[in-house]
């Protein structure tokens, strides 16, 4: 099944990396007033960057939406409109695929603003854009599209492998949407695919609203660092107020002392939007089985997994199931590690509950290296890691950053960049940064593609993309310091980034990380390497108080030693969760939650709390990820085969830079993924660095 151009639109601004991570508290900014959307910025100079204006009303968006609209449906119509005779690759698959590139260039940066905007309105309105685009790809004319097509593809001209890729694709595309289905059953999958798009974006909303919480004393956070602590608001009786977002929770989980509010928080935590988003979750399940079936495939996985690397679920399976006897060996090992630890406090105890995992972790580390957490963070101070990390970049592929100043943005915080070649000073593209947390904006960390690259008549378009995070705020007291788990999610995301603007696809369809899916988190889980190389080390780390002292390789080796304890159970906790995606898309499942947690209980090793409901705040399954979690494993295989490479011959090598660039990050998908790994390791792709990693 090949997606529609709509489909990847709301798939890359959806779909993010929505990876578990320690980031910055909300709870510091919960009382930041929404801004009215005539005073939300004040208009910039012109600028030298992307042509790009977020300083709309609403009015003028839904403007901006509905010129573009109208363009693209006119384009389309000349299209279908083309005699017979006339009929060439230029005028119709060529020109289609012109048309949906600049029609998503318009609507992109809009239907972005939903996430990030800190106007309410703004954010509706972006939602009703999201809403008309979707209608409008549901009342397309696409019998008469793919007819057009289909006599181009008749007429057998020469083309050259990137233009009969788009052509067979552009049909290919078509036919997933129902084109040549009978009228009932395509009108029956338009209505389906239009309430999916709806249940996506209510799903999503449902959990960046969960605002729930658990009330405390000071001496109930007894574990907990002062800074954590400082960080809290309080409520109207003095008491400290926990979220459950994760620059709350994650520490909490990991700190606190008091086993019954580790447990009542987490019970909060998997019952997240659970009331409505369980049955949105039910109906999707339900309608995309039915879609699947309607277009002659016996289940939703097996539809979804045509067009990425695995081709089929079976091959998953046998993916999964192959790592999971050395994973939950393993972890078996770990858990009896984590029950000594426990043992010490309660001699009876006989297991780790789900809330109490983290906790004994987190000793588990603290007894084996001695690292104090907050020693370790005082090296990450935020502006540190951003910059050292932009440097990084900039030094393996060959690049220069340069900031634009006093750029036109949807937030006072957000920073604009221009990329341009290191040697040949070419301008590449445009990035933005919004690194910190404010009510309503995405919760987790994503790169968000806005502007999409592909040759024109004139020369290229420069890609535009922008990386939202959660970052730890500056303090006015210090600045703020980051865990090293925020250091590598902001070094996997920035990966993601230069993926989306590297580009030099010639068409936008396969441009940037619009990639297999399976194949989109490889290049990003690659770049997470890099952060524990002394090279990079000496980029990304400073002691706040004098940046010249970089991370001490005392510290570093005993990461080193840190991140192997529970990195079984780690794996597995992804394993159960990919097993569980397959499962309910490769079937219909009863009640999906159940079957999440029994999963979870069986492979995961810690069976959830009772009548909790995670897979109702599991932002992947309706978030892009439906039957493809399994991805994050499958890629990361193919990551540590990636860096193998910088391994052996330099981290910093720009020779090995230069060609990742070039054969990995500019490609897209023009050619198979598989053949551009091929091209860049010069053999065969292998699983013996991810092996060899378990092993160790």
């Amino acid at each position: 099944m090949n997606r529609s151009w709509l489909q990847k639109i709301i798939l890359s601004l959806l779909l993010g990396t929505l990876i578990f991570q320690n980031t910055a508290s909300m709870a510091a900014n919960l009382s930041e007033p929404e801004v009215p959307a005539s005073e939300a910025l004040t208009p910039n100079h012109p600028l030298t960057g992307p042509e790009l204006s977020f300083f709309l009303s609403p009015q003028e968006m839904l403007g901006q939406y509905q010129e573009a609209e109208t363009r693209y449906q006119t384009q389309i119509q000349k299209i279908i409109s083309t005699p017979q005779d006339q009929i060439n690759f230029e005028n119709t698959a060529k020109a289609l695929e012109e048309a949906s590139a600049d029609y998503s260039d318009k609507i992109q940066p809009l239907i972005f603003l939903s996430q990030v905007s800190p106007n309410l309105q703004i954010r509706q309105t972006a939602e009703q854009i999201e809403e008309k685009a979707q209608k409008f790809d549901a009342h397309v004319d696409y019998e008469a599209l793919y007819k057009v097509l289909s006599l181009c593809a008749q007429k057998k001209e020469n083309l050259d492998d990137k233009d009969a890729f788009l052509l067979k694709n552009g049909l290919e595309t078509l036919q997933s949407r129902g084109v040549g289905l009978p009228a009932d059953k395509r009108e029956k999958l338009t209505k389906i695919e239009e309430r999916l798009g709806q249940i996506a974006m209510e799903f999503q909303r449902n959990i960046n609203d969960s605002n729930d919480f658990i009330a405390v004393s000071r001496e109930e956070l007894k574990g907990m660092p002062q800074d954590y602590v400082n960080g809290l608001q309080k409520d109207a009786n003095g008491k400290h107020i926990v979220t459950l977002k994760y620059p709350d929770y994650v520490p909490f989980m990991q700190q606190a002392e008091n086993s019954k509010l580790r447990k009542e928080l987490e019970f909060k935590y998997n019952n997240r939007a659970a009331e409505k988003n369980t049955p949105l979750l039910q109906e999707a399940l339900k309608l995309r089985d039915e879609s699947a079936k309607i277009q002659g495939y016996p289940s939703y996985a097996e539809m979804a997994l045509e067009d990425r690397m695995a081709e089929k679920p079976e091959n998953v399976w046998n993916f999964l199931n192959g790592l999971l006897p050395l994973l939950r060996s393993k972890g078996d090992a770990e858990l009896k590690e984590l029950l000594k630890i426990k043992k010490k406090d309660f001699p009876e105890a006989q297991e780790i509950h789900s809330w109490e995992k983290a906790y004994y972790l987190s000793k588990w580390h603290q007894s084996q290296n001695q690292l104090d957490a907050g020693s370790l963070k005082e090296y990450f101070p935020v502006n540190q890691v951003v910059e050292g990390t932009l440097k990084s970049y900039q030094q393996i592929l060959g690049l220069r950053f340069s900031e634009i100043q006093n750029p036109d943005v949807w937030h006072k915080d957000v920073r604009a960049f221009e990329i341009r070649d290191a040697k040949t000073n070419e301008r590449i593209g445009h990035f933005y940064l919004d690194l910190y947390p404010r009510p309503g904006k995405f919760g987790h960390a994503a790169a968000f593609p806005l502007i999409n690259g592909r040759e024109l008549k004139n020369g290229y378009k420069n890609p535009v993309a922008a990386m939202v995070a959660n970052l730890s705020p500056p303090r006015s007291d210090r600045p703020a310091l980051l865990n090293f788990d925020e250091v590598e999610t902001f070094f996997h995301e920035f990966g993601h980034l230069m993926h989306q603007t590297l580009t030099k696809a010639r068409y936008a369809s396969f441009a940037g990380s619009n990639v297999a899916l399976d194949f989109v988190e490889a290049p990003s889980q690659m770049m997470e390497r890099f952060v524990w190389e002394p090279e990079v080390l000496k980029n990304i780390s400073g002691h706040y108080r004098d940046s010249s002292k970089k991370l001490p390789s005392a510290f570093l080796k005993q990461m080193r030693q840190s991140k192997k304890l529970g990195q079984s159970l780690a794996y597995l906790r992804q394993l159960a969760f990919a097993l569980a995606d397959l499962t309910v898309h490769a079937t219909m499942p009863g009640d999906v939650n159940t079957i999440f947690n029994q999963i979870m209980g069986s492979i995961g090793l810690f069976p959830p709390q009772e009548n909790t409901h995670f897979a109702a705040s599991f932002g992947h399954l309706l978030g892009g990820y439906g039957a493809g979690y399994y991805s994050y494993l499958w890629s990361e295989v193919f990551a540590d085969d990636l860096f193998s490479r910088f391994k052996k011959e330099g981290v910093l090598n720009p020779t090995v830079g230069m060609d990742y660039r070039k054969k990995i990050l500019e490609q897209g998908s023009e050619r198979p993924e598989m053949e551009s790994m091929k091209d860049f390791l010069g053999r065969e792709p292998s699983n013996k660095a991810f092996i060899e990693k378990l092993s160790r």
